[in-house]
């Protein structure tokens, strides 16, 4: 998400500039912000090692899972119905 979409822009600038630190999910959200927040941030990094997975072997079922908070962001209606649709065709 980026920050400028939310408004107070200039609350959260000023308030910004007391930052220490800073913490990004992403290196897209870090870019969202002033260099010198980016200097003093640091990316969560991804808690799964992808080198060390292996690929799943055992028998699959025909399951559709969708896992996220329940917020009316995260539009988890619409990701349902544009599975359904899909798998009409």
């Amino acid at each position: 998400n980026d920050p400028n979409q939310y408004g107070h822009k200039g609350l959260r600038d000023f308030l910004y500039r007391f930052a220490k630190k800073m913490v990004f999910q992403t290196e897209d959200a870090r870019n969202c912000y002033s260099k010198r927040l980016q200097n003093v941030g640091r990316i969560i990094p991804n808690p799964i090692c992808e080198e060390n997975l292996e690929g799943f072997t055992g028998q699959r079922s025909n399951r559709f899972v969708v896992v996220g908070r329940l917020e009316k962001k995260k539009n988890t209606k619409t990701t349902d119905t544009v599975f359904l649709c899909c798998l009409q065709k």
